[in-house]
């Protein structure tokens, strides 16, 4: 355990994602002092933060930094800093020149230790009692994630799923030669079901979707007389239209999960939102979202076949809401049932997202 318990931030956009370094078990963090230039970004930015610590027993006090042209009371303020706080430790990472120039050169000066967040690892760069980098707990939950960022999360769901619609959604998932044609026309007349719940399916497709059909109706999801097929309900409909993908990914993860204490927190069907403008909320759904090694996990589920199409549109938008959520310090993947045509997964790999 790291003998300082108060621990100096500078407060800038990467704010957010130095959480991960205030709850870490083995800081025993008690006290965060940020340094703030009183910028209005900055007061958003610190109220969010203090949210997520308080219910941690951590206090947050805000110090307020001196002009960044002025270098001697710059200086000035971080040596009354350290002899107001002489168990403290200095979190380089969120500084911005001169601020975290200076305030390292003051640490350094008074042999107090000082740290830099790379990645998930935690790395000394002034060190006088020895410490060893180290990886970073996952002590985080994606509601703590998303929170921090100012992204309010009004629905998640980590219920497991009733094993017989998982082994359906495993074995289409599994056995793509054997069911994409029929996965195909399925998600045809399901999105055909959106309101009535009810859709008509030719004789070519009846017989063609022979097995998918048995399926949904050994699991009691739907029902079909002649060639007319009705779905109990919203939910089963949606999971024939494509939600039973999700539910697979749900059940991937969650089965990585219990051997891999890197992947922290799974969920599925999360909904968030966050204020534009106070009064026009913005709202997005994911389909899964995971925290692996603290970075936010974010899962787009599509069984739309892209023969016929492309599938830049979903990737533009999977990446901005990527880089509005977390940065660098988050992932997207899409999970197409279907393939990708070879400009589209060259247009994922520049954008960074990863394709299963």
């Amino acid at each position: 355990m790291i003998k300082p318990n108060t621990q100096i931030l500078l407060v800038s956009e990467s704010l957010p994602a130095q959480l991960k370094a205030i709850v870490d078990t083995q800081m025993a963090t008690s006290r965060v002092i940020l340094c703030s230039d009183g910028s209005d970004n900055n007061e958003h930015l610190i109220r969010l933060f203090k949210q997520h610590c308080a219910p941690k027993g951590i206090d947050v006090e805000v110090s307020h930094l001196p002009g960044h042209t002025d270098t001697a009371q710059i200086r000035s303020y971080f040596k009354a800093l350290i002899a107001q706080y002489p168990d403290s430790v200095l979190n380089c990472r969120s500084g911005i020149e001169p601020y975290g120039i200076l305030s390292h050169e003051a640490y350094f000066g008074a042999s107090l230790p000082a740290y830099y967040i790379d990645g998930d690892w935690l790395r000394w760069l002034n060190n006088p009692d020895g410490y060893s980098d180290f990886d970073l707990s996952e002590t985080l939950s994606i509601e703590d994630a998303l929170g921090v960022r100012g992204l309010r999360v009004t629905k998640i769901n980590r219920d497991p799923i009733d094993p017989s619609r998982m082994a359906v959604a495993h074995k289409w998932a599994g056995n793509f030669k054997q069911y994409h044609k029929q996965i195909s026309s399925l998600n045809y007349y399901a999105s055909k079901a959106e309101r009535s719940l009810t859709a008509t399916i030719n004789d070519t497709d009846l017989q063609r979707m022979h097995d998918v059909l048995n399926d949904l109706q050994s699991l009691q999801l739907a029902q079909l007389k002649g060639n007319q097929i009705t779905f109990v309900s919203e939910e089963d409909r949606f999971f024939a239209a494509g939600g039973w993908l999700e539910e697979h990914l749900f059940g991937e993860l969650t089965n990585a999960q219990s051997s891999n204490n890197k992947l922290t927190d799974v969920a599925r069907s999360v909904t968030i939102e966050w204020a534009e403008t106070p009064s026009q909320p913005v709202k997005n759904e994911f389909d899964g979202v995971a925290l692996f090694d603290n970075q936010i996990m974010i899962y787009e589920c599509k069984t739309r076949n892209f023969k016929s199409t492309s599938a830049t549109p979903t990737l533009y938008k999977l990446a901005a809401l990527v880089s509005e959520i977390g940065g660098d310090d988050s992932r997207g993947t899409l999970v197409s049932y279907y393939h990708l045509k070879p400009f589209d997964l060259q247009r994922a790999k520049v954008m960074q997202l990863d394709v299963m």
